[in-house]
């Protein structure tokens, strides 16, 4: 955000320790931080169960100067919450300045936050031009365009705004439009340009963003499924045999973008964009935004629903992520005592006769937390949040306690709304358009409750996959659960919490352990009441150690560019690996497949590409073989890199296939779907020595 440094600046005192700090999370995230810390060193053992009238009375006892400070801090919010013009031309020419040094992603990110602090049409009209520019540059013409139509809106007679418009429209192939523009800023003519109806027709659906895939709160479930209750509590079960496919789509019943994201992404449809604005709603009422919005209807529908409530007082603004998801839970309970829809069998919950509202919204698992049980690695700050809240003004007393609650139950309930981003490894320019290998990660976006959605449980080896429409690389905040293998009548439908598998992680103990401290239970599921773990003897682990240890080096090479010695030294480890400690007939181990993995990176770059495709073959064919499921998700970029890769015509063509089988089976069909599945397929009319085949090999 554009205050945070100013409100980050002021210090408390005993916060600043570096040994003593705790990790940022989602629980203590925000300009809050410090003041969270600072407290929770004098926190009473009981202070989760005390009420926050009195918690908050002996936290002011024991840490007095820390509310002095607090006060002079949200004295400092609340001067920066609103609009300042004068910061607004600040980020102009701090972007102008970058701009001239071919700053590019820097230059954006300054533009962006000016558009959150600027009030005037012009100096809005302004900063979207020069955004404009730098989308143009880097041939992003679709962006361009958009920012510059927007320029032109805010100021119709900024002409270089038009031709700017124009000049997009023409490279994105809108010749005829395009021209029209350019010649009206020409004769410097409003009426001679584009009119907005036929700019509308040019942008589309675009132009609304997603909001349509956030609240109000609906939910869409298959008919064969219904709600039962045990003694570990309610899940869902298969009525009758489902095969693959979405079993739930539902919107949220509450979402917030996270910190980290909000200058990537829509604060309300959770889209990934760089084209971001502040809203005229928020503008218009000279308060701030937390966050951007990728179009108007977002930045309205954002308003309506939350920010009405949250620009009343700065704390929304420098509360922790997980302190405002839970109060826009609390204000969607006021608001929706019910799903604004919900397409169901009314089987699904015949105890409740499908009441997914506020009822059952209060039900949701709230008790497990750092403040309630010492062993918990989740929770801690709910209690010190909700009671700086009330200090401040912006809650009262009751709405306090609600806050408390709530966030204990987005601890267990919340889920993260994820993309797939794909950024390549380090290298220097000479190789940079030759990369084999990029890393695949999963980008959260932000939380989100999903009162249906907090129905499944937990299984380690999941019947089930959630995603987002427009995953995997696409997204926007509507869920979408689908089964990814046939369940039987009776079975319970089941999802991994928070990546936890027996395919993420190896060693059961630490699985358990991992759930116990984050989730609070000890996992029975038929994966782990199967699964002993093989004790490792000592000579092993000296071995273990020293192959790891060939494995690091050998990866630093390859980044390093030493291609050549990076094969010698993870062949040592390979060998180490294979002789000592899984030689035939023992099964194999994970970490032959990151060595071949790294040996193929290493072959790649060497431009030996038989041994690359060969080694990329061998790390496939171990981890279908180490897993026994060839169905995962992360198979699918295994196979899109041996599509483009491969030599033989046949061998693309199956890697092809399997790759969309597997983006069928985990992902719902979307716009941004097809062009994935266009991507891949584009892997057969390339041949490996071709550039378009190289490129494609290092995105994929």
């Amino acid at each position: 955000m554009s205050f945070s440094n100013a409100l980050t600046a002021a210090s408390v005192p005993g916060a600043d320790g570096a040994e003593s700090k705790a990790p940022m999370t989602d629980q203590n995230s925000g300009d809050m931080y410090p003041f969270l810390q600072a407290l929770q060193e004098d926190f009473p053992a009981n202070g989760g169960e005390l009420p926050i009238g009195e918690l908050l009375m002996l936290l002011k006892e024991r840490k007095s100067d820390v509310f002095v400070r607090l006060d002079e801090f949200f004295e400092t919010a609340r001067r920066v919450s609103g609009l300042d013009e004068a910061m607004a031309l600040k980020w102009k020419e701090k972007g102008n300045t970058e701009y001239k040094r071919r700053q590019h992603q820097q230059a954006v990110l300054s533009y962006t936050n000016g558009l959150l602090c600027a009030e005037a049409p012009e100096t809005l009209a302004v900063l979207l031009n020069n955004r404009s520019t730098v989308f143009f540059d880097e041939h992003r013409y679709a962006d361009a365009c958009v920012d510059a139509d927007r320029a032109v809106q805010y100021q119709p007679t900024y002409w270089k705004a038009m031709q700017r418009r124009g000049r997009a429209l023409v490279e994105l192939g809108l010749e005829e439009l395009g021209q029209k523009d350019m010649e009206a800023s020409k004769q410097e003519s409003s009426d001679a340009a584009n009119s907005p109806e036929a700019m509308a027709k040019v942008f589309g659906e675009t132009a609304g963003g997603m909001a349509a895939a956030c609240l109000p709160p609906r939910a869409r479930v298959n008919g064969e499924v219904r709600i039962e209750r045990s003694a570990k509590g309610r899940g869902l079960v298969a009525v009758s045999q489902l095969t693959e496919g979405s079993v739930l789509e539902e919107t949220p019943y509450a979402i917030v973008a996270r910190t980290e994201a909000l200058l990537s992404v829509c604060s309300y449809c959770l889209q990934r964009s760089t084209c971001l604005y502040h809203g005229d709603e928020y503008r218009q009422h000279h308060v701030k935004s937390r966050g951007f919005f990728c179009s108007p209807s977002c930045a309205k529908a954002a308003w309506e629903h939350y920010g009405q409530q949250e620009s009343q007082h700065p704390f929304f603004l420098c509360c922790p992520n997980d302190a405002l998801l839970a109060y826009r839970m609390i204000l969607g309970m006021r608001a929706y005592p019910d799903l604004a829809e919900l397409s169901a069998s009314p089987e699904l919950d015949p105890v409740t006769g499908n009441d997914f509202g506020v009822n059952h919204i209060r039900t949701l698992e709230g008790s497990f937390s750092r403040e309630l049980q010492p062993n918990a690695a989740v929770g801690g700050c709910e209690s010190i949040v909700a009671a700086i809240g009330f200090y401040v003004g912006a809650l009262t007393e009751p709405e306090a306690e609600q806050l408390r609650k709530a966030q204990r139950q987005i601890l267990l309930n919340a889920v993260d709304v994820t993309c797939t981003m794909q950024t390549t490894t380090s290298a220097s320019a000479a190789n940079s358009s030759m990369l084999l290998q990029t890393n695949t990660t999963v980008a959260r976006l932000g939380k989100a409750v999903y009162a249906v959605g907090a129905l499944f449980n937990h299984a380690c080896d999941p019947n089930c996959y959630m995603s987002f429409e427009g995953n995997p690389q696409g997204s926007c905040a509507r869920l979408i659960v689908r089964v990814i293998r046939r369940a039987m009548e009776g079975e319970e439908l089941t999802v991994s919490y928070g990546g936890i598998s027996r395919f993420s992680f190896h060693s059961m103990r630490h699985r358990l352990h991992t759930l116990r401290e984050c989730y609070g239970f000890f996992c029975s599921c038929q994966s782990c009441r199967n699964q002993v773990d093989e004790p490792v003897l000592t000579a092993e682990k000296e071995k273990y150690i020293q192959a790891s240890d060939y494995y690091q080096k050998g990866r630093r090479l390859v980044r390093e560019g030493d291609y050549a010695t990076a094969v010698t030294v993870l062949l040592q480890s390979y060998e180490i690996v294979m002789r000592y400690i899984c030689p035939p007939p023992h099964p194999p181990q994970w970490m032959l497949i990151k060595t071949h993995d790294a040996l193929a990176q290493a072959y790649f770059h060497l431009k030996q590409r038989d041994k690359c495709v060969q080694h990329l073959r061998e790390a496939l064919q171990l981890d279908i073989k180490i897993h026994k499921n060839e169905n995962r998700v992360e198979l699918i970029n295994e196979h899109t890199r041996l599509a483009f890769l491969a030599l033989s015509p046949a061998e693309k063509k199956s890697h092809v296939d399997k790759a969309v089988e597997l983006l069928h089976r985990f992902y719902a069909p979307s716009s941004m779907l097809d062009l994935q599945i266009a991507y891949v397929e584009s892997s057969l009319k390339a041949t490996p020595d071709t550039p378009p085949a190289v490129a494609a090999a290092a995105k994929a």
